[in-house]
C-alpha cells in the first residue's frame, strides 16, 4: 500500500503582513520592532531546525541564528530582498541560513571524527583569500556543483546515502530534477525512475540502499518534515533510515573524508592557482 504524506504549505500571511509593517519607514518605530518580534518568534524554532542538521554544538547554532536573523531584520534589506508577497517567507530564510552555516563551517566541508564529534578541518589554504576577493558565494557554490555532486558517485552508496542526507541543505538549494540525482548516482534516468517508484511504496527504513539513493534527494522535505522533530539529529536521522546512530557517523565520516580529499585535490584547479 502507497503511504500518504501530508505535504504541509508554507504559505503564511501573517508573515507577509509583518514584513510590510516592517520595510514601511513611515510606521512607528515601536510597531515596527513588535512586529520583528512577532516574526522572529514566528520562525525562529524553524530557524533553529534547519541549522542544527547540519550544527550539533548548541552554542554554534545559536551564533548562527542571531548571525541569520540580525542579516534578515534589517528593513532596507529586508525590502530589497523579499519583494513578492507571497507567502513564502520560509524559503527567503534558506538563502541566508545555507550562506551562515557556510561561512561559520568557513569550509567546505567540515568532518566529523569517530565519536560523532566536529572536527575544524581546514580542508584548503585560500579560504581567507577568497574571502578577502569577496568571491565567496559564487566560488562555494562552484565547488559544490563542480566538485562535490561529481564526486558523490565515487562513494560507496551506504556513506553515499548517509552523507546527501545529511548534507541536504547545503549542497541542493532546490529538489533536484530526477535526472541529476540519477547522474550523482551514475545510474540511466530509466533506472532511478523505477527505484523512485518502488521506494514510494515503503517506508525509508524499509527501501534498498539503491532506492534510498533516490528517494533521499528527490523526496528530502517530505522525509524530514512528516513528523518535524524540533531539532533533528544524527540519532533521528540514523533512524528514519534503519541504522543505528554509530553506524551513521560512521557512514558520514568515510564520505566526508573523500569528498574533503577530492575538494583539496581538486580546488587549486578550479581557482587557477
Amino acid at each position: 500500500m502507497m503511504r500518504s504524506k501530508t505535504i504541509a504549505s508554507d504559505y503564511d500571511a501573517v508573515s507577509d503582513n509583518l514584513i510590510d509593517i516592517i520595510v514601511d519607514s513611515s510606521t512607528k518605530n515601536s510597531e515596527r520592532n513588535r512586529a520583528a518580534s512577532e516574526l522572529y518568534n514566528r520562525h525562529n524554532d524553524w530557524v533553529y531546525r534547519q541549522i542544527s542538521k547540519k550544527i550539533f554544538n548548541r552554542d554554534d547554532i545559536d551564533d548562527i541564528c542571531q548571525a541569520v536573523w540580525m542579516s534578515v531584520l534589517q528593513s532596507e534589506k529586508l525590502g530589497n530582498g523579499y519583494t513578492e508577497r507571497v507567502g513564502k517567507f520560509r524559503a527567503y530564510l534558506r538563502a541566508p541560513i545555507r550562506w551562515f552555516i557556510l561561512k561559520h563551517i568557513d569550509k567546505l566541508p567540515f568532518s566529523i571524527d569517530e565519536a560523532g564529534n566536529k572536527v575544524a578541518l581546514r580542508s584548503f589554504e585560500n579560504v581567507e583569500l577568497m574571502q578577502e576577493q569577496g568571491i565567496e558565494i559564487n566560488m562555494l557554490t562552484n565547488v559544490i556543483e563542480t566538485i562535490i555532486k561529481p564526486a558523490l558517485k565515487g562513494i560507496e552508496i551506504k556513506s553515499r546515502n548517509v552523507y546527501v542526507l545529511n548534507e541536504y541543505p547545503v549542497i541542493f538549494e532546490r529538489t533536484p530534477e530526477l535526472s541529476e540525482v540519477a547522474n550523482i548516482n551514475a545510474i540511466e534516468i530509466s533506472r532511478a525512475g523505477r527505484l523512485w517508484a518502488s521506494s514510494m511504496d515503503k517506508l525509508p527504513a524499509d527501501c534498498s540502499s539503491e532506492e534510498l539513493s533516490i528517494y533521499i534527494p528527490l523526496e528530502y522535505q517530505n522525509f524530514i518534515d512528516d513528523e518535524e522533530p524540533k531539532n533533528p539529529s544524527g540519532r533521528y536521522l540514523a533512524g528514519k533510515i534503519g541504522v543505528t546512530e554509530a553506524v551513521y557517523r560512521k557512514r558520514l565520516h568515510t564520505a566526508r573524508k573523500i569528498v574533503v580529499e577530492i575538494v583539496r585535490e581538486r580546488l587549486p584547479a578550479l581557482t587557477g592557482e
